[in-house]
This record gives C-alpha cells, structure tokens and sequence, in this order.
C-alpha cells in the first residue's frame, strides 16, 4: 500500500490495522489447531491429527479450490477459461484489426483489465 495522500496519523492507523489483522489472523488459526474444519458441501474434515503444515484455515480453502461440490471451485474454474479465452480473443483482435482500428486498443485494455481483476481476485 503506498502511504502517498495519506496523513502521518492515517498511516499509523493503517499499520496499526494491518498488525491487528495479523495478530487476529495467527490467533484463528491457535484457535482451529485443536478443531477440525468441514467442507459444508462435501463434508471433507481436516483436523487436529492432520499432517498438513498449514493451518486449518489454508487447508480447507485450498479444498474449497477443487472441491467438485463447492461453487467457488467452480468460479475458479470460469476464471481459467476466461483467462485461456480472453488470450484468443485478445490475438484474434489484434490480428483481425490491427492496431488501425480505434476500438482495438479498447478491447486489449478491458480483457487485460478484466483478466487482471479475475487474477486478483482468485489470489484472495
């Protein structure tokens, strides 16, 4: 986060927040390392005798990543093939019409836009 624009005091109160987050994120996963965590769709259970070198946390949103069951898993999915045609669409555009044409550089920009906002997203 870039502190430019921002008061001396609102960047305190950003680094404050953020420790908090950081202070609140290890104390959940304290918290789970003597639970076990279910996958509400499918019902897979990670738990504390697990192996895995993550907390519960991690381990069941990287489930939820490919769980047949779960609806993110398939909006993560949709996003690869967005991003798999979005990069045809995108050569074709600039094959097709060529840099001559004033809404080529438009179509570039909000696939690359849109590709990079799935991007971002999907990394959360």
């Amino acid at each position: 986060m870039s502190d430019e624009g921002l008061t001396r005091a609102q960047v305190e109160i950003v680094k404050q927040l953020t420790a908090d987050v950081e202070r609140l994120t290890a104390w959940v996963a304290d918290l789970q390392s003597g639970m076990y965590v279910n996958c509400v769709y499918c019902g897979h259970r990670y738990g504390p005798g697990e192996t895995t070198p993550v907390s519960m946390a991690d381990a069941l949103k990287a489930h939820i990543a490919q769980c047949p069951e779960h609806p993110m898993s398939g909006l993560l999915a949709a996003a690869r093939e967005f991003d798999r045609l979005s990069l045809v669409i995108e050569s074709s555009v600039r094959h097709d019409c060529g840099p001559s044409r004033p809404d080529h550089e438009a179509v570039v920009a909000a696939i690359k836009a849109t590709r990079a906002a799935i991007a971002k997203a999907v990394q959360k």
